[in-house]
């Protein structure tokens, strides 16, 4: 296109700080053009000034390559004209743009530098009904105003009908999500439309009725069918239901005598009037996870949802790369994340142990790592992680809280050790730390959880076992190596000293407010101030040693051993023996665990290689038993028992099972701690 530009004139400052070229001094105009910002896909004006100084009409020819554009090719200059040749920069992309300007004027050719940047259109998405937004360049924005009346609406808002806009308000009909089904409870979400929930109907008191929906009448009682099951059957008299009623009729050969469970098949009558009732067999398998070749388990913890955090190294005497793999599944055996921690710690040799934080999504690791600079080669490093999908929180180097080397090792090193980690006061971690080689030292030292800044510290010689309280307190039981002068410390959520008393043995168990101990070959409840002691009844005849104890809510669950194992369940504020149960005098091995509603799981273990699982309610009865066959229970969440051997892990189904929310062990759970579940 061929311009006259006359005796226009536009402000030579147009140009952003262009440096002056010449054609033979008499044609001027600047050797770059900045065009500022401007949003993708809009047109940006800007102006290339140019000058002529003869004192004859001059021609230009203009060549301009995207992203600029010029609707002028041929521009003509009177005489001493000076004019703003008028360009548009349109960006394609985000950032910084350039491309070269030809010009061409008195026959020589020059080129001229345009710049711009190139800026994101913003979303002008409109997020209210009867608002119309749209976006303006000149603005840098996005301008809104009010929709007009009678335009329609409701996009927004799943739960209005025939919506239209009156000043700025969407109004309409309420959308009706009535399906005319009796058995389903109706409702609207502005987000998903209609929503309809199955109605619950309230159980039966009536064993022989059985509640049942009608689409049309809701929830009714209808009679189960006849025949069916309403209570004992000793296989000389059944309970059945009969027309609604549960009634006393001779049981029949075949009728179930014992329900089934989830270790056993449901039990029959026999012609002889006995019941036949199948034996214990194994829970059913959930899932199961298998190392590869070579390697072991190291550690594993399970939290109460039943989410499971493993690591696994090299097999003791496989000659391999070394190396520690953290691994997590859900409950249902579904793996949430891998990470092999090599990649970020070469030198990573053993996972030392496991602590698991569920409610706030940590997950704390403490790993061995072969150091070739450390006098005793080897560190150990305390790291937090997130629970969901293991990325790192933060991490310690043990060596960095300069604890005092009291017993070094041959090289002269520290050989520091990690004997149990536990949650204290409101998240934070608590790790008691072993220093030495033949003679130890205890250290205790809690950390923020969140950051792992120290927050305080103490420490006692010797070995000791800890549990801490629900009130944030810490109790430690700890001996002087070689030594027999046992002592019970409690510390309060600041680390200060509280109590500390003699004892003639290790405590046994710890609770929020006392501690269980031997006591003349019996068990006694020391309070918290460490001085009253209270004697407690024991099953008859006199226990060699204790198996297990656990405690929880005021009672103690004891599992003893000798001649006469027995479990039993203590209530310890009215000092009474509620209930006792024997338990099979064989078995070489004995663990408990606390189950909801005040129950027991009891996991034997027998010198054949055989092993089996007892279920007790809270009142003593045993309700339930599984041949494991030769598995160990490692612990229980959420309807799993786990049982975690060298190189494989498997998880099995125990419908109706779950841990008990609270109590303390006398021994390490899972996770090796001694804490509040």
């Amino acid at each position: 296109m061929r311009r006259h530009l006359g005796s226009l004139f536009l402000l030579f400052a147009a140009c952003r700080g262009g440096q002056l070229a010449t054609v033979s001094e008499e044609v001027v105009f600047p050797t770059v053009v900045d065009c500022g910002e401007g949003f993708i896909g809009y047109p940006t004006p800007c102006v290339l000034p140019v000058e002529n100084r003869t004192k004859v009409s001059t021609s230009l020819a203009l060549t301009v390559s995207a992203p600029f554009e010029s609707d002028d090719s041929e521009v003509t200059l009177a005489a001493g004209e000076r004019v703003d040749v008028p360009l548009r920069f349109r960006p394609s992309r985000v950032g910084e743009a350039s491309s070269l300007l030809e010009l061409t004027v008195l026959g020589k050719r020059s080129s001229i530098e345009a710049r711009g940047v190139g800026l994101a259109v913003p979303d002008c998405t409109v997020t209210t009904d009867c608002r119309e937004r749209a976006f303006d360049p000149a603005a840098g924005g996005c301008i809104e105003r009010v929709a007009a009346d009678g335009v329609g609406c409701g996009g927004l808002d799943r739960c209005l009908v025939n919506g239209v806009c009156r000043a700025g308000v969407c109004t309409g009909t309420a959308r009706s999500c009535d399906d005319g089904d009796a058995c389903t409870s109706d409702a609207c979400d502005v987000d998903r439309g209609c929503v309809h929930e199955a109605v619950a109907c309230a159980a039966s008191t009536n064993p022989c009725e059985v509640a049942l929906c009608d689409p049309r009448a809701g929830c009714r009682l209808e009679p189960v069918i006849d025949g069916a099951g309403c209570g004992p059957n000793d296989c000389q008299t059944a309970h059945v239901c009969v027309a609604g009623r549960c009634v006393q009729r001779q049981a029949p050969e075949g009728s179930i005598c014992a329900p089934a469970t989830a270790c056993r098949a449901a039990g029959h009558c026999t012609a002889q009037r006995t019941c036949d009732v199948p034996p214990p067999g194994a829970p059913q398998e959930a899932w199961q996870f298998t190392l590869p070749q070579g390697r072991w388990i190291q550690r594993v913890a399970v939290a109460p949802s039943g989410d499971v955090f493993l690591t696994h190294g090299v097999e003791p005497g496989v000659m391999a790369p070394a190396g520690v793999v953290l691994i997590s599944f859900d409950r249902h055996g579904q793996r949430r994340f891998e990470l092999d921690l090599t990649v970020e710690d070469p030198g990573v040799q053993y996972g030392v142990q496991l602590m698991v934080d569920e409610p706030r999504r940590r997950l704390y690791l403490v790993t061995r790592t072969y150091s070739p600079t450390s006098a005793g080669q080897h560190v150990t490093v305390l790291t937090a992680r997130d629970t969901t999908n293991g990325a790192l929180l933060w991490k310690r180097d043990l060596r960095t809280l300069n604890v005092p080397i009291r017993n070094p090792t041959e090289g002269g090193g520290l050989a520091l050790d990690v004997a149990g980690l536990a949650s204290i006061g409101q998240g934070d971690l608590l790790a008691v730390l072993s220093e030495g080689a033949s003679i130890h030292h205890l250290h205790l030292v809690a950390f923020e959880g969140g950051t792992g800044t120290e927050r305080w510290r103490t420490e006692r010689s010797g070995h000791g076992a800890f549990a801490v309280s629900g009130a944030g307190d810490v109790w430690l039981g700890w001996a002087a190596c070689w030594s027999f002068d046992h002592r019970l410390v409690r510390f309060d959520g600041a680390g200060q000293t509280a109590a500390e008393v003699q004892l003639q043995s290790a405590p046994l168990a710890m609770s929020h407010d006392a501690a269980l101990i031997n006591f003349d070959g019996g068990l006694a409840v020391l309070e918290r101030d460490l001085t009253t002691v209270r004697v407690l009844p024991l099953p008859p005849g006199r226990p060699d040693s204790w198996s297990g104890i656990a405690w929880s809510d005021g009672e103690v669950t004891t599992l003893t051993d000798g001649a006469r194992p027995s479990l039993a369940r203590i209530d310890v504020d009215g000092g009474v023996l509620r209930w006792t149960a024997p338990v099979d005098p064989s078995a070489s091995w004995k663990s408990l665990r606390l189950i909801a509603d005040a129950g027991v799981a009891l996991n034997l273990t027998f010198r054949d290689g055989g092993s089996s699982l007892e279920l007790y309610s809270g009142d003593g009865a045993r309700i339930e038993q599984c041949d494991l066959q030769g598995a160990s229970m490692s612990g229980l969440a959420a309807e799993r028992l786990f049982s975690a051997g060298r190189t494989t892990f498997t998880a099995f189904e125990l419908p109706s099972v779950f841990a008990a929310p609270g109590g303390w062990t006398g021994h390490g759970g899972l996770d090796g701690t001694l804490r509040p579940r």
